[in-house]
């Protein structure tokens, strides 16, 4: 099958679900002007599937907005650097139960059903390609680099969006819902320890969040500091980018080597989360936790870093 075909493919399937048909939500008439149903903040995966979501229930007032350049929404080509997702790939996501929207017919689309058995995990820059098409053949409503700055509560059931940015056409938009769709960045600001952001120039450290010109770095020694999966990734990019050396320091006492968040993916759990209640998705999420904090996976080893990175 092609990528064409697919594309009919995916527009066949989904008119069979009445995809696209006329919006059912009565509107919210306000003296300010238009009211969206609902503004869903970050363009990424969660921000386009939670989109495809609404509009196949037939909600289709809504918006969504990014800060980012289109196609360069969420991690992947920006500050991820691992080589593959670390999920397997028969895992699915945001195609919400149709078969067309998988990255599973996208992937074979282009490389065939025995190209997908040859698959061990899916490319990270793949997986930002699958996002690219799926938000294309759904014709979602995204506009991107736009900020939110601020919700304000106007009144019950009503929200004011504080909005900046080259695309934006109104700094101010009103909305009956909003969706944070702000992936890890919704976690809080990234921290730079300040023995290292209050002794240290600039030039001679950075964030992995942050874009790192590795070719300054080339045939020189790095440390990292921290023992999360992003630091080994870096390591292996930095190794990968000529880096000389690479020396990962962690505060454990051990180097953790199991994940038991790996189960989730064989037990159901992803695919019910979201009918917990509130108390039982907190209890899980504390539950992992505290576990993960101990024994957390470590998806590259010594040995396939190779002989120049170290760990203490």
């Amino acid at each position: 099958m092609s990528l064409d075909a697919l594309n009919k493919r995916v527009k066949t399937e989904l008119s069979y679900l009445a995809y696209g048909r006329s919006n059912w939500v009565r509107p919210f008439i306000h003296s300010e002007g238009h009211v969206y149903d609902v503004v869903i903040i970050g363009g990424g995966q969660s921000g386009l599937g939670a989109a495809f979501g609404l509009l196949r229930e037939r909600v289709s007032n809504i918006l969504v907005i990014d800060e980012n350049q289109e196609g360069l929404e969420g991690p992947w080509e920006t500050y991820a650097r691992m080589v593959t997702l670390r999920t397997p790939k028969h895992l699915t996501s945001i195609d919400l139960g149709v078969p067309s929207l998988t990255f599973r017919s996208w992937w074979e689309a282009q490389h065939d059903e025995e190209g997908w058995e040859q698959l061990d995990k899916i490319p990270r820059g793949e997986w930002m390609n699958y996002l690219r098409w799926y938000r294309k053949i759904l014709s979602l409503p995204v506009i991107n680099e736009v900020k939110l700055n601020l919700v304000e509560p106007v009144e019950k059931g009503l929200f004011r969006l504080h909005l900046s940015g080259s695309n934006t056409s109104s700094n101010e938009i009103l909305a009956r819902k909003v969706i944070l769709a702000t992936g890890i960045q919704g976690g809080g600001e990234w921290h730079v320890p300040p023995l290292v952001k209050d002794t240290l120039p600039s030039h001679l450290y950075a964030h992995t969040s942050k874009s790192i010109n590795f070719d300054v770095l080339k045939g020189k020694k790095i440390a990292i500091l921290g023992g999360g999966a992003s630091a080994f990734d870096n390591a292996n990019f930095a190794l990968s980018e000529g880096v000389a050396e690479a020396h990962v320091f962690i505060r454990r006492k051990e180097m953790p080597r199991i994940n038991p968040i790996r189960q989730m993916e064989v037990s159901g759990m992803i695919e019910r989360y979201h009918a917990l209640d509130d108390h039982e998705k907190y209890a899980v999420m504390t539950h992992f936790s505290n576990i993960t904090n101990h024994r957390q996976m470590i998806h590259l080893n010594e040995q396939k870093l190779g002989p120049d990175f170290t760990c203490t």
